[in-house]
């Protein structure tokens, strides 16, 4: 039986994607973003799977008609980004227009409102008067 050799950087990034997947798998069990979580869990084992074994990336790219597994890790990568970008970028624009719609609307109905009646306050009397330029000051009765 051959023992498989693992270099450094599969013993440390193997076991953090391991984890990654389990994190992953708790969250959607327990009923959070499971959608979301299902893609992380399945991202996070697609990669475990070829760090572990990168030679299936070439099969699969020999497979599709591209010449390296380095290639199609590329080209998944550079679409991933594309799409996220986008579905960013059209988030922002959907929430920018509700954020505008919101203030509109509160714009509008604090100018129908009747502005708010503040209580007059008595006024009162000072303590003491500052002395006028040039005049003293009055003694103080207390030394």
């Amino acid at each position: 039986m051959k023992v498989p050799q693992f270099n450094t950087f599969q013993l440390v990034v193997v076991p953090l994607l391991a984890l990654l997947f389990i994190r992953s798998m708790i969250s959607m069990g327990r009923g959070l973003h499971r959608r979301t979580n299902a893609i992380a869990a399945l991202v996070w084992l697609a990669a475990g799977i070829t760090v572990l074994r990168p030679d299936v990336t070439a099969m699969i790219a020999k497979a599709m008609g591209i010449g390296r597994g380095t290639d199609l890790v590329l080209y998944f990568f550079l679409i991933s980004f594309l799409a996220t970008s986008l579905y960013l970028y059209n988030r922002v624009v959907h929430l920018d227009s509700a954020i505008t719609k919101i203030v509109r609307q509160a714009a509008l109905r604090e100018a129908h409102a009747p502005a708010p009646q503040i209580p007059q306050q008595k006024s009162v009397e000072p303590q003491g008067t500052m002395p006028a330029r040039g005049e003293a000051a009055p003694a103080n009765p207390i030394r």
